[in-house]
């Protein structure tokens, strides 16, 4: 019996890996950079969420997003980027980030933790508070439907840029912009999975569970400063990315935990 239980034991562990998405590096985060005024985003992560509340999201995935329900909720925390004008989605996640394919879901205004999302698109609606909700494919309608999976996307006003979550999608310009050879797709945008946040600050945020993602304004090949502090808008709910990294790693333990069930039915018959 406990030979059978080892096997199957070892039998799930193997399946948990296989499902687990294959580790990536994680895209670079300046770490001291930010607004001169101690606001880089480990700062702002600490102070909304609190230290040790919060993880990276794998950058492999956190490209595509897709909804859980009829609609999701997301709030706008922080943004440092003067010239960040809106997020909008690539309905098409693996298409290009350009203006053809940007579907502008709702301005992101304010400045520093002041930041609310405004002047939505009929792909959104926003409440008093500043929530934004968006329509998944079995919404109502209202506001208009986005289709599932997608990718986030970012417009920068002052350089015309469009930037996808998916990071294949980017076309970021090295050092020589000119050189059709040295354009390098770069991450935009890196995500964090918080788990029952108590902020450490003055803008703390307490009891929020989910995703939470940050973004960088420039093109890494032309004085990027990989703050990522640009604009840290909170999921309230409804998209996760696909597939899950957290959802799978449960899934794979919920499986351990009915086979030691299921030993425990036979041992008690």
């Amino acid at each position: 019996m406990i030979r059978r239980f080892c096997l199957c034991a070892a039998f799930a562990v193997a399946v948990l890996a296989t499902c687990l998405p294959a580790h990536a590096a994680l895209t670079t985060v300046n770490p001291t950079s930010g607004d001169g005024a101690g606001n880089d985003l480990t700062s702002i992560m600490n102070d909304l969420y609190g230290a040790g509340k919060y993880v990276r999201v794998d950058d492999a995935g956190d490209q595509v997003w897709a909804f859980t329900g009829a609609s999701a909720a997301l709030d706008a925390q922080v943004k440092y980027a003067l010239n960040l004008t809106s997020l909008g989605a690539f309905q098409n996640p693996n298409a290009s980030a350009i203006a053809a394919n940007y579907t502008r879901i709702a301005d992101i205004t304010g400045s520093g933790f002041g930041a609310t999302f405004s002047n939505p698109s009929s792909y959104g609606q926003i409440d008093g508070s500043g929530v934004l909700t968006i329509n998944g494919p079995t919404g109502d309608g209202t506001p208009t439907n986005l289709t599932s999976p997608l990718a986030f996307g970012f417009h920068n006003n002052t350089t015309g840029n469009y930037w996808s979550s998916n990071q294949s999608a980017n076309n970021d310009p090295g050092s020589n912009p000119g050189s059709i050879a040295n354009v390098n797709p770069t991450d935009h945008m890196v995500t964090f999975f918080v788990t029952s946040s108590a902020g450490g600050g003055p803008h703390a945020i307490n009891g929020f569970t989910g995703y939470v993602i940050a973004y960088e304004d420039r093109s890494h090949g032309q004085s990027s400063d990989r703050d990522f502090n640009d604009a840290v808008i909170q999921i309230n709910n409804g998209l996760v990315p696909t597939p899950e990294p957290s959802t799978l790693a449960i899934a794979g333990l919920g499986g351990l935990g009915l086979i030691g069930y299921g030993i425990r039915r036979r041992r008690s018959a």
